[in-house]
């Protein structure tokens, strides 16, 4: 089904060249899709910002403020040295560290700015568009692969997060569709060499984020069924031990990173930590279920979600009946990761919109094969009735898919924080690297923008005691530490007491001078800060 059927010669070559320039206008959408966004500063607003800017950008600003040897390759959230040379750093290891390094590259190639840290994941999206086109082709044929690849690139989330700079971008589908293609290859030949290729994808997803291992259960009860239909036995089965195989040598190698850069009890205990509260469920399961579903209808829009539903109780009964067959199983293989994830990481998956885009190369072929079942159905029928309204189909899913995409960049765009960066009292302050900024709540993307080292996340008078004491105090004399409080709310806004009676808040007032900066706010709240000053109570006896 790869090749057109019943062609041969120059009918052929005319046939293969307007498929390839059918998926290169494809391509063409999805760039200029993923471009809409692509020069905005980073807002703070929303996952794609703040997680975007905080897990991966601000690693690369740090990189090539200082170097990738300084922090070992390691990404790090802020680095502060002390007066007897020796350093400390806030790694970030709940990942691997090649995603960030990859943007650090990026930025040392093509200088800092939100342009560089974001290309390689719009390049990644767009090869998923083509990992996938070429796995769907394989075993679909040429027209479900380019529908498939165009819904796929028109989904409002997956346009949206097409350029988003972290782990769960398009590297993961891209990873998918290279196993999945090869894993194929190696069904068709029983070539050991197509294997070795599908375990070094798995390799190379590793290196990139452990998400990319939720395709292997999928292919795995794929295997197990077909060895035991086809007679390939335990033996073949065996085989493809290979492929998880290839992952735990992933995992290995990040391991003996974090080893050689970190104390290993330092790396359990962080690592228990998050994997503790994310298994936390804050909700109830039909909330939770209720959650996902408003995801999955925002990311495809409602009518292809309908499409989709109808899809998958069509699969459902062929899997029934036992017609559901041979390499169209793969279909679960696309679609487990996201249920997968979003059972693995319950707490998140309540406030991550983007983690049911692992399933969304799923979505893309069941609804694209379910569209060609009607399309077929109505041009046995009446061939231009059916071509008409399939170019409306085509034409109003990439209106809702642009529609839907322009809603997320509305809510969530601004670009407040970069002005204020640029161009406020905060200024001086941000771009001394003799000064420690420090964040309870806030816009943690400002720390993209700073040259100061940033450290978020301290929301109580006892962890900033004991970081005075371990780390401060070692701080070269002259070193400024300023604390910038966020008010998230304005002084008319009933919760704006709360604020004010924080234990930290009366901290802070307690034993520092402060400065308000409230004129700087553009809304309601804007950007308000209070700004203690406590480098006398750190140097203090």
């Amino acid at each position: 089904m790869s090749e057109p059927r019943g062609l041969a010669g120059p009918d052929r070559e005319r046939c293969v060249a307007r498929e390839r320039t059918l998926f290169a206008l494809v391509l063409l959408v999805a760039l200029l899709l993923r471009l809409s966004d692509f020069r905005e500063p980073y807002s703070g607003l929303g996952h794609k910002s703040v997680i975007g800017c905080w897990g991966t950008a601000c690693f690369a600003k740090n990189f090539d403020q200082h170097g990738f040897v300084d922090g070992g390759f390691m990404p790090y959230r802020w680095r502060l040295e002390f007066a007897d040379g020796k350093k400390e750093f806030e790694y970030y290891h709940h990942h691997p560290a090649w995603y960030a390094v990859l943007t650090g590259l990026s930025v040392k190639v093509f200088g800092l700015s939100e342009e560089a840290t974001r290309l390689p994941w719009l390049l990644f999206s767009l090869a998923a568009i083509a990992s996938l086109w070429r796995f769907f082709r394989l075993v679909w044929g040429p027209r479900a692969a380019l529908l498939a690849a165009f819904l796929y690139a028109i989904f409002p989330l997956t346009a949206y997060y097409g350029n988003y700079c972290w782990v769960e971008s398009g590297a993961i589908t891209f990873v998918y569709g290279g196993v999945l293609w090869r894993y194929v290859r190696w069904l068709r030949t029983k070539a050991g060499a197509e294997l070795g290729w599908a375990a070094a994808w798995c390799f190379f997803g590793g290196l990139v984020e452990w998400t990319t291992f939720f395709i292997l259960p999928g292919i795995g009860l794929h295997a197990l069924v077909h060895c035991l239909r086809s007679g390939g036995g335990l033996r073949e089965l065996l085989k493809t031990l290979l492929l998880p195989a290839a992952a735990l040598l992933a995992v290995a190698v990040h391991f003996v990173h974090m080893l050689l850069i970190m104390p290993w009890e330092r790396v359990l205990h962080e690592t228990s930590n998050t994997v503790e509260r994310s298994l936390e469920l804050t909700d109830t399961a039909g909330t939770y279920l209720a959650k996902q579903l408003e995801y999955t209808g925002a990311g495809l829009t409602v009518p292809l979600l309908v499409v989709a539903g109808i899809a998958v109780l069509r699969q459902l009964v062929r899997f029934a009946r036992g017609t559901l067959r041979g390499e169209e199983g793969l279909l679960f293989a696309l679609l487990l990761p996201g249920p997968i994830y979003l059972w693995t990481f319950r707490f998140r998956g309540m406030t991550h919109d983007f983690l049911v885009k692992l399933s969304f190369g799923y979505f893309a072929i069941s609804i694209a094969l379910e569209l060609l079942t009607w399309y077929r159905w109505l041009v046995a029928r009446n061939a231009r009735v059916a071509r008409t309204l399939g170019a409306v189909v085509l034409v109003a899913s990439a209106a809702l898919g642009t529609r839907g995409m322009l809603a997320y960049e509305e809510r969530f765009g601004s670009d407040d924080l970069e002005a204020f960066a640029r161009d406020s009292w905060a200024t001086p302050l941000l771009a001394d690297e003799q000064t420690v900024v420090i964040m309870g709540v806030g816009p943690w993307a400002l720390a993209y923008y700073a040259r100061a080292p940033v450290q978020c996340r301290v929301n109580a008078p006892g962890p900033l005691q004991a970081r005075r004491e371990a780390q401060y105090r070692k701080m070269p004399r002259g070193t400024r530490f300023l604390f910038f409080y966020y008010f998230d709310v304005g002084e008319s806004s009933p919760y704006y007491p709360a604020l004010l009676a924080n234990p930290l808040y009366a901290f802070l007032r307690r034993v520092a001078p402060s400065e308000r900066h409230f004129e700087h706010a553009a809304s309601e709240p804007g950007l308000a800060f209070e700004v203690f000053d406590l480098t006398d109570w750190v140097w203090a006896e």
